[in-house]
């Protein structure tokens, strides 16, 4: 961290130097800067020298370094994070501050107040103001306008609660909630977009029940939440006042709003049953209220339109050729809870769909199964499909939806694939398969969307066996960037190291063999399946630790780990 620290106050130094170079003014001020963030008079008589004297850069940077590191060390590391965030320009300015937080909120107040100058960025700063956590929100407001958008493109993309889909379904409820306040609860004698209204449709959405008034006396009408608002209610407004009743945590909550000013632009009030408010003196009842709403997040609860499926899964990565990596998505769904028709068909629809780091689909796939599947107990429907990317970071979503007895599953994780090292680097591994059906294989079989390097490999991605298979479980996992043996390229010499462990970290078993490999090329990709128990036939029912140690005896400094969770039935 130190070494970073210090590479990005070079940087800094530099640039602000390049700029002073045979510039009286600039050299100048930044004496000046380095003078409000605690340089003495005899560090500033000394660099005000060797910037008249064109002495070495490396010296100027050294002496200045001393400077803003002296400086630096007394903020604490979410100020020093701050720091590394900002424009160049701005960080002696932030250094010579002697409140830092009440600088980074002036300046954030500024870049606020920047946005809001055009009525679509008064509306999205907002509309996201309500949204959106403090440090959020610092961090969209920083940006410029492209990078707005690059911001809010990976935050619906994370938010979507359909990922499989290219309809964002969140998305379109936030904006028509937007749409909605500005259409209907808009003045002109209001700073914000919209008044107190909006912002409670906002954060919670439509209310339950709305009860709107007239005049001088509440005349009470019960509706469900509709809009757009009719003329009719419009007049009421006009002297009135309305109560949004929501059910939350299984307690109504209230919410009154009056135009006190009869302006049109409503604001949030104590709730008060009855009569309407005559006494005004409400501050410390409201001051309450409103934290308390400040406080609650955006709330949206989307309907997948079915009862919770649970089913197994997991994303192995393995090397392919060029860069790019071969991903296998394994999916495992009990049998006896698939639905079946008064015919015994069972019909659901599996689908994947993979993201880039913008929040983009760039690979899907989606099947439609019909078929007679027989019910039996604790056995899975085992699935996998393949995919290839490149280096980068994604995000993986499975769902599957059951037609017959209308339960869906959906289930979604993030996925990072680094660019390959060269060969001599350190060792790598690929995660494990776990697998009690393992079968050698011909090469006619190539095809076989299970096949693998000669082998059958059935995946259990629950990692749950019977007892009786213990005997048969295997793993198979990929090993890369293997040394050559005394650079003759025909004996690579291995070493595994595997424990069981259970949740106490008691070892149950461990084994270490020797696995001697020919012919492998430099950087070329070793497979391995590794049966579970050797010298320990039998373990009992419950939930194991396995780890795998691979220890490259050519390099034995470059050693990697595979661990993985495996259950035992009864």
């Amino acid at each position: 961290m130190r070494g970073f620290l210090l590479v990005v106050l070079v940087l800094l130094l530099a640039s602000l130097l390049a700029l002073a170079e045979n510039r009286p003014q600039e050299q100048k001020t930044f004496l000046h800067n380095l003078k409000k963030i605690g340089a003495t008079k005899s560090e500033l008589d000394t660099l005000s020298i060797l910037l008249k004297t064109n002495a070495p850069q490396d010296e100027v940077e050294k002496r200045s370094n001393s400077i803003i590191q002296r400086r630096l060390s007394r903020f604490d590391p979410e100020q020093q994070k701050v720091y590394y965030d900002l424009k160049e320009e701005e960080r002696l300015d932030y250094l010579a501050s002697s409140d830092p937080n009440g600088w980074v909120k002036k300046r954030e107040r500024k870049l606020a107040e920047k946005l809001c100058g055009t009525k679509e960025g008064k509306i999205q700063y907002y509309a996201l103001k309500d949204l959106l956590p403090e440090r959020e929100l610092r961090d969209f407001v920083k940006q410029d306008s492209s990078g707005r958008m690059e911001w809010l493109k990976r935050y619906w993309s994370l938010k979507d609660p359909t990922p499989t889909t290219l309809k964002n379904e969140w998305k379109d409820e936030f904006d028509s909630r937007v749409d909605f306040a500005i259409t209907n609860f808009h003045s002109v004698f209001g700073e914000r977009p919209w008044d107190d209204r909006g912002d409670v449709l906002l954060k919670l959405g439509p209310p339950e029940e709305r009860e709107l008034s007239a005049e001088s006396s509440w005349k009470v009408r019960k509706e469900r939440y509709k809009g757009p608002v009719t003329d009719t209610e419009k007049e009421f407004y006009k002297t009135g006042g309305e109560v949004w009743t929501y059910f939350i945590n299984g307690k109504e909550v209230h919410f009154q709003f009056e135009d006190m000013k009869f302006t049109g632009y409503f604001i949030l009030v104590p709730y008060e049953s009855g009569n309407r408010i005559e006494n005004l003196d409400y501050i410390s009842k409201f001051n309450v209220q409103f934290a308390e709403l400040d406080q609650s997040q955006a709330v949206y609860h989307h309907d997948y339109g079915g009862k919770p499926m649970d089913f197994a899964w997991e994303v192995i990565k393995f090397r392919s050729l060029n860069n790019v990596y071969e991903i296998l998505v394994n999916v495992g769904i009990p049998v006896d809870k698939i639905g079946r028709d008064s015919t015994g068909m069972s019909h659901y629809d599996q689908q994947i769909a993979i993201r880039n780091g913008d929040g983009e689909i760039i690979r899907s796939d989606k099947n439609r199964v019909a078929q007679k599947i027989p019910n039996v107990e604790d056995q899975i429907l085992v699935d996998q499909k393949q995919f290839l990317l490149t280096p980068g970071v994604y995000s993986v979503a499975l769902q599957i939806r059951d037609h017959v007895n209308g339960k869906i599953g959906l289930y979604q994780d993030n996925l990072f694939l680094p660019a390959y090292a060269d060969s001599g680097s350190t060792l790598s591994l690929s995660r494990a398969i776990l697998s009690s059906k393992i079968i050698e294989s011909p090469s006619n079989d190539e095809n076989d969307k299970f096949y693998l390097n000669g082998y059958r490999v059935y995946p259990n991605p629950g990692h749950v066996f019977f007892k009786e298979q213990v005997p048969d479980i295997k793993a198979y996992f990929e090993i890369y960037n293997l040394q050559p043996k005394n650079d003759t390229l025909e004996f690579l010499t291995i070493s595994y190291l595997i424990k069981y462990t259970e949740r106490d970290s008691a070892v149950v078993t461990s084994d270490t063999m020797k696995i001697v490999h020919s012919g492998f090329q430099p950087g070329t990709v070793a497979y391995q399946i590794l049966p579970l128990l050797n010298s320990n036939p039998y373990l009992e029912p419950g939930e194991y630790i396995w780890r795998i140690d691979v220890i490259d005896l050519n390099a034995p400094h470059k050693a990697e780990s595979i661990v993985n969770r495996l259950k035992i039935k009864s």
